[in-house]
């Protein structure tokens, strides 16, 4: 079945990926958004609404102004994606463009830089265990911790 990728906004076709239909739209669209990503398609400003992106492999993707409300973005790897202007609502997903690192938060976990680690464990981190992270990284922390964990919150408040 060939299934289209279209532009939120002009709703031109962006991407085709020939694939077997699921039944279930979510799947169609998380195999074709993985099939086109492997093929280097630009994804910049489409539809990916209600989409399971679970564990995608998201890195460097351009998703500036793509739909992902309501996709599952658990465990997607997104460093380096570009996601200026997505529409994140209820896609379970909160970036926080901090000074010097970037968190995402998810339901489950944390990634701040190349650091991925669950909530719990960046709640009991010690100073010194941040401070090992990297150079600046106990003095970053101490500024940006309460945002961090504002976001922890909101998260696990969205997905209830």
């Amino acid at each position: 079945m060939k299934f289209e990728i279209k532009n939120r906004f002009t709703r031109a076709v962006q991407f085709t990926a020939e694939i077997e239909d699921s039944g279930n739209n979510a799947v169609n669209i998380a195999l074709a958004v993985k099939w086109s990503i492997i093929n280097g398609a630009n994804l910049r400003g489409a539809n990916l609404r209600g989409a399971n992106l679970r564990n995608a492999d998201l890195r460097n993707a351009d998703l500036s102004h793509v739909d992902l409300r309501h996709v599952n973005l658990h465990y997607a790897d997104l460093s380096g994606a570009d996601l200026s202007g997505a529409d994140l609502r209820h896609a379970g997903l909160i970036i926080l463009q901090l000074p010097v690192w970037t968190a995402y938060i998810t339901k489950d976990h944390v990634r701040i830089s190349c650091l991925h680690h669950t909530h719990e464990e960046w709640c009991n981190f010690t100073d010194e265990q941040i401070n090992n992270m990297d150079a600046g990284a106990l003095e970053w922390w101490k500024i940006h911790k309460p945002l961090v964990m504002a976001g922890i919150d909101a998260v696990k408040a969205q997905s209830k």
